[in-house]
C-alpha cells in the first residue's frame, strides 16, 4: 500500500508474481474431492464479509477483513466503459469489439475493516449468468484504465478503515466462431440480464446474485 494517499484509494499489493504461477497450478487441482460446501446467496445492496473465505487458496489470499457490497451492474460496450470510467486519458479503444456490448460492469463497494498487510486478488474474480452457460473474468486490460494504481496485476488493497467504489469490468475474451484463427480474439457479446459472482467457495460458498439495471 503507498503512503500518504487519498483514504479510500486503492493501491497495487506488492506480491511476489510467483503467486500467479501458483494459482495457475492449484486451480486445476481444486475440487477433485467432493465434499458438501454450505451456500450462502446474498443480493445487490448486501454486505458480504470475506471472513476467513478464499476462492483459490487460502494461504495466497489474505483478505479477511474486507467487505464487498453490489450497487448494480450494466453490460456496457469496452469504448462506453472507458468514456464513463476511465481516470487516466484513454477514453476508446480501436477494436472491433470497441462498439459491441460486451462488457458486465459491476458497480462494487470495498471497505476495509482490519486487514493491515493483506489485500485482493481481483484477478480471481468472475461471473457468470444464472444460466450458467458462460463465462465473464476481469477484464484486466480496462479495469487498467479505470483504477491505473492497480494496473493489469489486478492485485490490490484499501486503506485500513476505508472503503473505496469501483467499478469492475468482466468480459469473455475468445474467437468470434469456430474458423477463427485462434489468434483473433475478441470480447464476445453478452446476453444475460441477471449474474452471480462467487467472493468465496471455501469453507462457505458465498454467492452474490443481480441483475441488470
Amino acid at each position: 500500500m503507498l503512503s500518504g494517499r487519498r483514504c479510500g484509494r486503492i493501491v497495487r499489493c506488492a506480491l511476489l508474481l510467483i503467486v500467479v504461477a501458483v494459482i495457475a497450478v492449484r486451480v486445476c487441482v481444486v475440487n477433485l474431492q467432493a465434499e458438501h460446501v454450505p451456500e450462502i446467496q446474498y443480493g445487490k445492496g448486501d454486505w458480504v464479509k470475506q471472513g476467513e473465505g478464499y476462492l483459490i487458496d487460502r494461504t495466497i489470499e489474505h483478505a479477511d477483513g474486507y467487505e464487498y457490497r453490489i450497487n448494480g451492474v450494466k453490460i456496457m460496450t469496452p469504448n462506453q466503459y472507458l468514456k464513463k470510467y476511465s481516470k487516466d486519458k484513454t477514453t476508446s479503444v480501436r477494436s472491433k469489439d470497441a462498439d459491441r456490448k460486451s462488457v458486465v460492469v459491476v458497480d462494487m463497494t470495498i471497505r476495509n475493516l482490519s486487514n493491515v498487510d493483506g489485500g485482493v486478488i481481483g484477478y480471481l474474480w468472475y461471473v457468470v449468468p444464472d444460466a450458467m452457460n458462460d463465462y465473464y473474468q476481469l477484464d484486466t486490460e480496462l479495469f487498467s484504465h479505470a483504477e491505473p494504481e492497480v494496473g493489469e496485476s489486478a492485485m490490490f488493497s484499501v486503506e485500513k478503515g476505508c472503503a473505496h467504489r469501483t467499478h469492475l469490468a468482466f468480459s469473455n475474451i475468445a474467437t468470434d466462431g469456430f474458423l477463427t484463427s485462434i489468434d483473433e480474439v475478441s470480447r464476445q457479446p453478452v446476453s444475460a440480464a441477471s449474474f452471480q459472482m462467487r467472493i468465496s467457495a471455501r469453507p462457505e460458498r458465498k454467492v452474490v446474485r443481480f441483475a441488470t439495471e
